[in-house]
């Protein structure tokens, strides 16, 4: 790839004149003619120089320079590039190129010079032959070496002369380059509006030139204006000349600010409301965070207190299977002394009955202790049994007792964690009352230490 500009500054290639107030430009028909429709149209049917030329009217030379570097910017396409190369025509010198202009040349003079004849008679002749004329006009078109420049006017010289470089687009009919000339021109007067008051005297000048002189500006420049009118309306010199040119326009945009000025004072008087609530939401979220505070230290401390509950629940429960546990072994221990005495009591019967048989007359007083004492063990084994069965009852009772409070205390326990499971999903999911749509509006209540009841403080929920 190389740059257009390059074919440009060197003529090289070149296969078309275009002939401006008798300036010369050495260019490319294929190049013109792809960016411009009306030396595309001129150069199909141009009879000057046997077609070797075209003429270009209406345009300085100066404007018709900066237009060739807005066509020739950019790359040339490879199989452009390649075309141009391999084309003996494009490498012949430019007055083997253009023989028919050439031939012209001889006709224009450049600076004269007398010579003294022999004879004694003088000569005018040219002193600048046609190669010099050729080398002279290459030159002048080499220094059109530097490239388009893309961006914003930077003073008046330049304002005028892309105003000028419209026409000539306009007269060329190089639609890309007027867009981009008055893009310039646009972006220039935006600056000098952007930068406030008071304006620039060329920004004055450049307005009163522009809008007396080029109406096709007027709609681009007001479209500027427009967007700064609290700075055009504040110069008084710019409102009248836009109202003498444009009044229309002027009070169509003044109508415009009026509705805007009445909009956004609307608009201020909205978010100064908009900021009053956001202040009283923030008050009432502050409130309600803090609330949210005292209700988590106060479920805190009520499932500290719930815990320690639940210990001393399971500490009772402990002690009332331990308590179990003895009863069940002392009753162990009183079948035993019982059954030792149930023993003990008929050893002593068998003892009786073989005494009363075998010493009848000897052992009455020692028979009527005996009996006596048989009697003492039967009561004493009577009061055992009785005992015995008083302290399984009393053992059935306590055991009935501990299961249900055992069940109870399960029950109380269960009904404790589902509550508590119940209040930690409503504070970590839900937020909000389900009926008002408070958030965080949180009430707990404990009628008992086993029951937490959720609410809301400003409803009924």
């Amino acid at each position: 790839m190389g740059t257009l500009l390059r074919y440009l500054t060197t003529g090289e290639g070149s296969d078309l004149i275009l002939i401006c107030n008798g300036e010369f430009f050495f260019v490319h028909r294929t190049i013109i003619a792809a960016s411009s429709r009306f030396l595309r149209a001129d150069a199909c049917a141009s009879m000057l120089f046997d077609g070797e030329a075209i003429m270009v009217n209406d345009v300085s030379p100066a404007a018709l320079g900066k237009v060739l570097t807005f066509v020739y910017h950019g790359d040339i396409p490879d199989s452009y590039r390649k075309t141009l190369e391999s084309n003996a025509f494009s490498h012949l010198p430019l007055h083997q190129k253009f023989p028919i202009t050439d031939k012209f040349l001889t006709t224009v003079k450049g600076k004269p010079i007398t010579v003294d004849l022999n004879d004694g008679t003088t000569r005018t002749t040219d002193t600048v032959t046609n190669k010099q004329k050729w080398a002279i006009m290459l030159a002048k078109q080499a220094a059109l070496k530097d490239p388009y420049d893309m961006e914003a006017c930077r003073g008046y010289a330049e304002v005028i002369s892309e105003v000028d470089l419209y026409f000539a687009a306009e007269k060329l009919e190089i639609p890309a380059l007027k867009g981009v000339a008055m893009g310039k021109v646009s972006a220039w007067f935006e600056a000098e509006l952007q930068a406030g008051l008071p304006l620039s005297c060329d920004f004055c000048t450049c307005a009163t030139y522009v809008l007396r002189e080029h109406r096709e500006f007027a709609k681009s420049f007001i479209g500027v204006c427009a967007k700064y009118l609290p700075v055009v309306e504040k110069d008084s010199a710019l409102v009248a000349l836009i109202e003498e040119l444009h009044p229309m326009t002027w009070n169509a945009m003044m109508s415009v600010r009026q509705e805007w000025a009445a909009r956004l004072r609307e608009t201020i008087q909205d978010l100064e409301k908009s900021k009053e609530q956001l202040s009283a939401l923030e008050t009432r979220n502050l409130q309600q965070k803090s609330e949210a505070e005292d209700s988590k230290k106060l479920l805190k401390s009520q499932v500290e207190t719930l815990s320690r509950y639940l210990a001393s629940a399971k500490g009772r429960a402990d002690t009332a299977e331990a308590t179990v546990r003895q009863l069940e072994s002392s009753q162990v221990s009183l079948k035993q002394e019982l059954l030792d005495e149930k023993a003990s009591v008929l050893k002593w019967e068998g003892a009786n009955k073989a005494m009363q048989k075998y010493k009848p007359q000897k052992v009455d007083r020692s028979l009527q202790k005996l009996t006596e004492k048989v009697e003492d063990l039967e009561r004493a084994v009577a009061s055992k049994e009785e005992a015995l069965q008083q302290s399984r009852s009393a053992n059935r009772k306590i055991k009935d007792d501990l299961r249900y409070e055992n069940e109870g205390l399960r029950a109380e326990i269960d009904e404790m964690k589902n509550a508590f499971n119940l209040f930690l999903a409503f504070v970590n999911y839900e937020h909000d009352c389900p009926r008002c749509g408070c958030e965080w509006n949180l009430r707990i209540g404990d009628n008992h230490y086993t029951s937490i009841s959720i609410g809301c403080k400003r409803c009924d929920f």
